[in-house]
């Protein structure tokens, strides 16, 4: 769902299956300044991680057990940090989405059972002699 907010367009959060985009992601198709404005941000962005790319290229050791040990920079070591970080979110929103999908059908299949009326969920039609005449 986009809102106006100051003269810019904004990307509300929508339950309902909607768009969520964070403003680095944001595809903006016909306003030129917002384009522009985006590209510069992600340029900026991308300057300030090559500068502190470049600040940090010491080279680092990793000691592991055994006395084995690993000379890399200091950049990459980071870098394999935040993938493997998150390569484990990544993993557990996929586990909880999973199950919370199995659910959602499972729960999806009882409501389907409870509408279908069955022979007990039907009403006795009414007959006999001791009924009014209108009904």
């Amino acid at each position: 769902m986009r809102f106006r907010r100051r003269g810019l367009w904004c990307l509300a959060l929508d339950h309902e299956g909607g768009e969520s985009r964070l403003l680095f992601f944001v595809r903006v198709r016909d306003n030129f300044a917002m384009r522009a404005l985006i590209w510069i941000f992600r340029l900026f962005l991308f300057l300030l991680l090559f500068g502190f790319a470049v600040k940090n290229d010491d080279v680092v050791v990793l000691r592991f057990f055994f006395g084995a040990q690993w000379h890399m920079p200091l950049v990459l070591v980071i870098l394999l940090f935040v993938v493997v970080g998150v390569l484990i979110g990544v993993t557990a929103t996929v586990a909880t989405l999973y199950r919370q999908h199995r659910e959602i059908g499972h729960l999806r299949g009882q409501k389907r059972d409870a509408a279908s009326p069955g022979p007990r969920g039907t009403l006795p039609l009414a007959h006999g002699p001791d009924l009014p005449e209108s009904y």
